[in-house]
C-alpha cells in the first residue's frame, strides 16, 4: 500500500513539473525568438515604410516605448513589422506620424531601451556629406539627430551620431578626435 502511495505522489509530481516549466515561457518570448529568423528574413531587404502595417499616433508611440515586456509580449501587444539584428541583439521599429519608436532587445528578447526618434530628414539630405567634413555641418543638416558623445561629455571612442530618416534609413556617422567625419554608413531601419 505504501508503494502505491509513493508511486502516486511521484507520478503527480512528474505530471505537474513539466507544466510549471512550460508556464515560465508562456509569454511567447521563446516561441518568438525561435521564429525570429523568419521575421528577419521577411524584413531583410525592405525598409520600414514597406513593412509598416500601422502609423502610430504620438500617444501610441509613447505607450509603445513605456511598455515593459519581452520581445514576445511586444509582438502580442504591438505587432512587430520591422525587426533588425544590431549590436545589442534586436532593434524593433514602429512607424509614427511624429517619428519612430525604436525598441532594443538583447539576444534573450529582454527589453533594453525604448525611445522616440525624429524622422524629419531624408536620406538624400545627408548625400552632400563627405569624409573630413566637420561635425557642425552635420548638426546644421540634422539638429535633432542623436549626438550622444556630445551630450554625455565622454571623449572616448567611438564618436558617433545617428540619424533616422523619413524614407526608412538609419544614417550612422563616425568622427575623429577633431570632430571630422571618418565614416558614413547607411542601413535600412
Amino acid at each position: 500500500m505504501r508503494r502505491i502511495f509513493v508511486l502516486s505522489v511521484f507520478l503527480i509530481i512528474c505530471a505537474i513539473f513539466p507544466s510549471c516549466i512550460n508556464e515560465r515561457h508562456h509569454d511567447g518570448t521563446m516561441n518568438y525568438i525561435r521564429n525570429i529568423d523568419n521575421a528577419l528574413e521577411k524584413s531583410s531587404n525592405k525598409n520600414i515604410l514597406e513593412l509598416n502595417n500601422n502609423c502610430y499616433s504620438e500617444g501610441q508611440l509613447a505607450e509603445i516605448i513605456q511598455f515593459n515586456g519581452t520581445i514576445g509580449e511586444y509582438n502580442d501587444n504591438f505587432p512587430i513589422d520591422c525587426i533588425r539584428r544590431d549590436f545589442y541583439g534586436f532593434r524593433v521599429a514602429y512607424y509614427g506620424n511624429i517619428g519612430m519608436a525604436i525598441i532594443r532587445f538583447n539576444d534573450l528578447g529582454e527589453k533594453l531601451t525604448g525611445e522616440i526618434v525624429s524622422t524629419k530628414k531624408c536620406k538624400n539630405d545627408f548625400s552632400q556629406l563627405s569624409y573630413g567634413d566637420e561635425l557642425q555641418i552635420v548638426r546644421t543638416i540634422d539638429p535633432e539627430g542623436q549626438y550622444l558623445f556630445l551630450e554625455t561629455g565622454r571623449n572616448d571612442y567611438p564618436k558617433v551620431s545617428t540619424h533616422y530618416t523619413s524614407d526608412g534609413y538609419l544614417i550612422t556617422i563616425e568622427y575623429d578626435e577633431l570632430h571630422l567625419i571618418t565614416n558614413i554608413t547607411e542601413e535600412l531601419i
